[in-house]
Parts: C-alpha cells; structure tokens; sequence
C-alpha cells in the first residue's frame, strides 16, 4: 500500500465547471476552481516526487486497483457550533480526485475498481489523503 498524504482539496463538483452558450451550443469547460486545484496537484506532485515516483514504480500495472481518499476539513466546515452535522457532501470531491490522481501517477482512471470515501477531522487546513494498492476482488467471477 502507499499513502499519498496532504494533497490539495478538489473543487466541490458543483464548482468544477462552468457552461459557456456558444449559439446554441453549450460548452462544458472547467473552471478556475478545477483549473487552480490541477496545478496544486501539479506542485504537489513536484515538490512529492519521491512518494509518488515510488508509488508508480511500486503498483503493480497495468492492473485494478483500490484507492482510500480521506478528505480532512476544519472542524467549523463539518459541525455547526451547536454540535449538528454540517452538509458537507465529501463524495461530490471524488471525481476530481481521481482524474487528479490518475494524472500525477501517469495512468488512465479506468484502473480505479475500488474508490472509498470517508470524512475526518482536521486542525489545520484542509487536505486529502489517498491510500492506493492492488485491488484483489474477493471472489472471481467465472463464465457458466
């Protein structure tokens, strides 16, 4: 397994693009939210190459495999001050997260079989931590 820790925070998918009318055409494109967190990733990636070098040549690939994201947010974004759980949708960051990940690890994102979420708790800012390792599925389906 690697662990792949304090990377940058996607876009909500909400914010990731916008749309932009060309006649009657309407065109999809990413937006400065999706567009900035591309090259955090980018520097992070930079500035962890080590990690990230050593997770590439340590997958085995091609091959499936299973991501963990844990996505860690301040307190004050996840409770309210009475103590009630906040709506904060952490699975709408999955998709950016992935695609981000597939890039700095030079795959394509079709090698994700398993992708698991789950919110936690920080003290500082917020970051995302991606825990990746070969996928063996339980049970193999066979051809009847």
């Amino acid at each position: 397994m690697y662990t792949l820790d304090k990377m940058p925070m996607p876009p909500t998918d909400n914010h990731a693009y916008v749309s932009i009318i060309r006649g009657r055409t309407v065109i999809r494109v990413p937006s400065r939210d999706l567009t900035n967190y591309r090259k955090a990733m980018q520097y992070w990636a930079l500035v962890n190459r080590e990690k990230v070098l050593a997770c590439k040549l340590g997958l085995e690939m091609p091959n499936r495999l299973a991501v963990e994201f844990s996505f860690y947010f301040p307190k004050e974004k996840l409770f309210t001050k009475t103590g009630a759980t906040k709506k904060l949708d952490a699975t709408n960051r999955l998709k950016s997260s992935c695609d981000a990940l597939a890039e700095i690890l030079s795959i394509v994102d079709s090698h994700f079989w398993r992708v698991y979420c789950e919110k936690k708790e920080t003290l500082s800012e917020a970051y995302v931590t991606a825990k990746i390792m070969t996928y063996h599925p339980q049970q193999k389906l066979q051809n009847n």
